[in-house]
């Protein structure tokens, strides 16, 4: 999997970045996730499980501009996944128009079967509560303890 000059026909390339990720070797995971996205009929699936790579390592800047080139490609069967990823990571940030935005774009079947319209419908009320008091462009971050219990949250995997 390390030697991408060995081709094997019988495994797609696509899937060695997925076996690194499941193997929790995450830099890896990266590096042939970034090699496979220059292709560019696998970038964004690629793109996708770089972003995961990237969240374990805790390079969050990293996950949230992979993530935005999954979530703006509309064919991708990732890309719901990506978006409601980006409203997780936006609400840690205290991003929390950003959050909105990105889980307003999530379909509303996914959304409510995830469990976000609750979410949804705080962030929206937070972000107008902080816009109201006149610090929109200042909000502050959550709580150690509330992105820690986010954070849970996007490690758990609920959007599978």
């Amino acid at each position: 999997m390390d030697r991408p000059t060995v081709v094997d026909p019988r495994i797609p390339v696509s899937w060695g970045p997925s076996a690194l990720l499941a193997a929790r070797n995450y830099k890896q995971a990266v590096e042939l996730a970034g090699r496979a996205a220059k292709d560019r009929s696998l970038e964004v699936e690629s793109r996708f499980v770089m972003a995961w790579a990237q969240l374990n390592l805790k390079d969050v800047d990293g996950a949230v501009q992979s993530l935005r080139k999954v979530a703006s490609e509309p064919k991708s069967p990732s890309a719901v996944y990506a978006r409601a990823l980006l409203g997780q990571l936006g609400l840690l940030r205290g991003a929390y128009d950003e959050a909105v935005q990105w889980w307003t774009n999530v379909e509303t079947a996914a959304r409510s079967k995830w469990g976000l319209d609750e979410p949804l419908r705080q962030t929206v009320l937070l972000s107008g509560l902080i816009g109201a008091q006149g610090r929109a462009g200042t909000s502050r971050r959550p709580s150690a303890s509330r992105r820690r219990a986010s954070w849970g949250c996007v490690r758990s995997g609920w959007g599978r």
